[in-house]
């Protein structure tokens, strides 16, 4: 028998939750200040919480330098990814590149 959990949410009728594993262990921002704004990573804390579905691509590659170059042991893992295997880093660094070509 498949076990239910209470769902948080009331916005829509959610049938689960799914609890997955980190890649990377605990990556801090380092939010600081009224604003909470974190010099690292070069964003405000209210902006990652607004932009969960979409964050610029300045945005992108400001939060993905930083996990890579503290979190570039752990994110060696190989992952299936759209019927391939591939290292989690080399998924970071593809949109980071994408990001630097220019649009149109």
């Amino acid at each position: 028998m498949e076990k239910r959990f209470e769902m948080p949410w009331t916005d829509a009728g959610y049938e689960r939750l799914l609890y997955f594993t980190p890649l990377v262990p605990e990556f801090r921002e380092e939010f600081q200040g009224k604003s909470k704004h974190s010099h690292k990573i070069k964003l405000d804390a209210s902006r990652i919480v607004t932009s969960v579905v979409h964050l610029s691509a300045e945005e992108a590659t400001n939060y993905l330098k930083p996990l890579l170059q503290e979190k570039g042991d752990e994110l060696n893992a190989t992952l299936h990814h759209l019927g391939r295997s591939v290292v989690a880093s080399d998924i970071l660094r593809d949109v980071i590149n994408e990001n630097k070509r220019p649009s149109g």
